[in-house]
């Protein structure tokens, strides 16, 4: 009953920061389904769909993989055929730059002989559309999509919880358990923290120029959401996109503003760092210590360019050490599978995407920007080249572009006679 009650609580309080008349009226179908595609169908697929077909993973096998990346593939095809069909073609230079990862890892991959290409393939397909451009999109046009998908996932959590509860609602752990008793999981989330971690991604994009009021209620509904996922780690990044959406919202664009936000990052980027400079023993962090001493032990090897994505993974398999599935700080994995070039390419597309935005939508960009960094401190979101816990939160800030001729008529826009 707990349980229900607390998503019952975001779903009333989610529509009220999201939701407004005009928001279905103004919604672009197109993005709209691809940010559903890419970020709300994981959530329903994990939590709603496949444990009603499946006991578990394995049960499901390949046939898992399928149902969740399906829509995304699609969608990220579909926009790269379109991209083709025109008389020009388009080319995102951000995007291309982190599509760059996919040829290097892939080579990592073939020589290495690993199994596990079909991830890197289908990572790949989903980006398609986003280095190949048919059309420009406004971040505003992603906000909507993300206020509409983010009520929406929590509703079918919500669904999930009374339909089938004995597969969603688990013990929580004893180092992660709240007042409730209870914790939102699933037989195919991988992760206690994942339903947390998905709906703050997408909280800073659903309180795009929102008002503080509106702000507020949905930094609160995503908030029970990580309350019943037990996600700490959630929190750190509701904490960040709560400040960074609150300061744009609510106070004037000017130099303190802008410092304000440029604090922000810096203070995100710096805890994403957090395994390189605190004092931590192996069981620390939920023993996130251990693969922290793993991931530094595995770096020197193969500085430059990494092992390959898959490598982290199979090292785990072939007994050297208890691997999980990431080693839990996103410049790890980064530079673990991709290396220290893998990082600097990360930063570079971050970087060129921020400035190739509006003036008015760079400063939420950062805002994102500086969520994922936080989240990255404990967890590793930002996977691009591979299939991560939430691929779509290094998609989503790379669907917002602007085509170069609407680009160049609004830095030279006409002299009016």
């Amino acid at each position: 009953m707990g349980a229900t009650a607390v998503l019952a609580a975001a779903v009333l309080l989610l529509v009220a920061g999201c939701w407004d008349r005009s928001l279905l009226a103004r919604l672009d179908p197109v993005v709209g389904g691809w940010v559903a595609a890419v970020a709300g169908w994981p959530i329903v697929a994990i939590y709603v769909v496949a444990p009603l077909l499946w006991s578990d993973a394995s049960a499901a096998g390949s046939l898992f993989t399928v149902l969740l990346y399906t829509p995304a593939v699609g969608y990220g095809l579909v926009q790269a055929g379109r991209a083709l069909m025109r008389q020009r073609i388009v080319v995102d230079p951000a995007a291309a730059v982190l599509a760059s990862l996919f040829v290097s890892a892939g080579a990592a991959m073939l020589i290495d002989g690993s199994g596990k290409l079909v991830n890197l393939v289908v990572a790949a397909a989903m980006y398609a559309g986003l280095v190949l451009r048919a059309r420009s999109i406004s971040l505003a046009a992603i906000g909507d999509a993300a206020r509409v998908v983010l009520v929406g996932a929590v509703v079918a959590l919500l669904a999930a919880v009374l339909v089938n509860p004995a597969e969603i609602l688990g013990d929580c752990r004893a180092d992660k358990c709240t007042e409730l008793g209870a914790a939102l999981t699933s037989p195919f989330a991988g992760n206690g923290n994942l339903a947390g971690i998905m709906v703050t991604v997408l909280l800073p994009l659903a309180a795009y120029r929102a008002a503080p009021a509106r702000v507020v209620a949905a930094v609160l509904g995503v908030a029970a959401v990580g309350l019943l996922a037990g996600s700490r780690t959630a929190f750190i990044g509701i904490g960040v996109a709560a400040v960074g959406s609150l300061l744009l919202s609510a106070a004037p664009r000017s130099r303190p503003r802008a410092v304000a936000l440029g604090g922000l990052f810096t203070g995100a980027a710096v805890l994403s760092f957090l395994p390189l400079y605190v004092g931590y023993a192996e069981t620390d962090f939920s023993l996130r210590g251990y693969l922290w001493n793993q991931a530094r032990a595995l770096i020197p090897d193969q500085l430059v360019f990494g092992h390959d994505p898959a490598y982290w993974v199979d090292s785990g398999r072939s007994t050297l050490f208890v691997a999980n599935y990431s080693p839990h700080n996103g410049w790890f994995e980064i530079v673990v599978s991709t290396g220290l070039w893998g990082a600097v390419v990360v930063v570079a597309a971050a970087v060129i995407k921020s400035r190739s935005v509006g003036p008015a939508e760079r400063p939420w960009l950062v805002a994102y920007f500086a969520t994922i960094l936080s989240i990255s401190s404990l967890e590793a979101v930002f996977v691009p080249y591979f299939l991560g816990i939430a691929p779509f939160a290094a998609i989503l800030p790379f669907l917002v572009y602007r085509m170069p001729a609407e680009r160049s008529a609004a830095e030279h826009p006409k002299e009016s006679v």
